[in-house]
């Protein structure tokens, strides 16, 4: 990226908290904090019977309406919600994770993260989705009690994981557009059920998670860079097009990857990687950005733990060419690059890791 558009985009931000501290303040002192009405922005989490992930964020509630028929206006009302975002900053919480508790502070932006180990570990039998409460007990301003719960994956009964992309890899998006127009206009405009997914990418993906057996409950986790501001579309973008369900791990808005340094994907996918050490990654992708690059760093990282790379073909040439000349060069696993979820199935089917059409 452009040395001016990351100063831009760093002086975004920094103005921004300016605001939002400046806002929060004042809001304190005249006692405006009580007649906040707050939310918190759960999102769904993973681990193992020992260790835990979990990320949300504390905001005001901008009560965003959500319906079949919402007009291009209401959606883009809905978008401006989303990123005019009012987060709550030192907001302490409570996580209840089976019998463990953790106190949290939100930080500057309202997140709050959890990596840690569990000192009471769940039961054995604790599999698949998992449920735990946040609590949120106080703001700068008072005292409150405001409670949700949610869930984390466990993954159970599984012959590997998947790790994929969502924007050109699920979801018809435009990344490659000119200037990436045609993305902000269905980011900004469309809500989740005119949002359009790949055709079969849903039988793809369905076949993946039952394995060659049928019997298998692969988990799920979807990396993307997109922003946490758009959290609840994309869940229900993929629960209304019937996709596996799975923890989204997107990124704050405005920050970016410093060069030379691993990115979000990467760091997102070894943290993964690291929290099931004995299960091995399928990774799907697109050619539109640098998935294939990212994945084969990892498959290099972390060998004998990727079985596959799957890059769907946005069908830009110059990058589908890039990506012809990476898998020609002598790769220590398959990569496949295909235009269209049949030919991904039939070459997951000709791998062994889908049961046979």
């Amino acid at each position: 990226m452009a040395s001016w558009r990351r100063r831009l985009l760093y002086g975004i931000r920094a103005i921004s908290y300016l605001v939002d501290l400046v806002r929060f303040r004042f809001s304190a002192t005249l006692g405006l904090g009580p007649h906040t009405p707050l939310v918190i922005a759960d999102y769904k989490g993973f681990g193992n019977h020992e260790y835990v992930s979990i990320t949300g964020r504390v905001l005001q509630n901008k009560f965003i309406r959500k319906a079949e028929e919402d007009s291009t206006w209401q959606n883009f009302i809905n978008t401006a919600k989303r990123f005019n975002s009012n987060e709550i900053t030192d907001a302490q919480l409570v996580i209840h994770v089976g019998d463990n508790a953790f106190e949290l502070t939100t930080d500057d932006e309202g997140y709050y993260h959890l990596e840690s180990r569990l000192p009471l570990p769940l039961p054995t039998d604790s599999t698949g989705w998992y449920n735990y409460e946040v609590q949120l007990t106080h703001t700068p301003w008072q005292e409150v009690d405001v409670r949700v719960s949610s869930e984390l994956l466990i993954p159970s009964q599984a012959s590997f994981g998947v790790i994929s992309d969502l924007d050109d890899t699920v979801i018809q998006t435009g990344v490659t557009s000119l200037l990436k127009l045609q993305m902000l206009y269905l980011t900004i405009l469309k809500n989740a059920r005119k949002r359009r997914a790949f055709r079969d990418v849903d039988l793809f993906f369905k076949a993946l998670r039952y394995g060659p057996s049928k019997n298998d409950d692969n988990p799920f986790f979807y990396v993307s860079n997109s922003p946490w501001n758009i959290y609840d579309l994309l869940e229900e973008f993929l629960h209304l097009n019937q996709l596996p369900k799975g923890p989204v791990l997107l990124r704050d808005f405005g920050i970016i990857d410093r060069k030379g340094k691993p990115g979000h994907k990467y760091r997102q996918i070894t943290h993964i990687l690291e929290t099931y050490p004995t299960l091995p990654f399928l990774l799907v992708g697109d050619s539109g950005e640098k998935d294939a690059e990212i994945y084969l760093a990892i498959a290099r990282a972390y060998p004998k733990r990727i079985i596959a790379i799957f890059i769907h073909d946005v069908q830009n040439r110059r990058k589908a060419l890039r990506i012809s000349r990476l898998i020609k060069r002598k790769q220590h696993i398959p990569v496949f690059l295909f235009q269209r979820y049949s030919e991904a199935l039939h070459l997951a089917e000709m791998m062994g890791v889908v049961a046979g059409i």
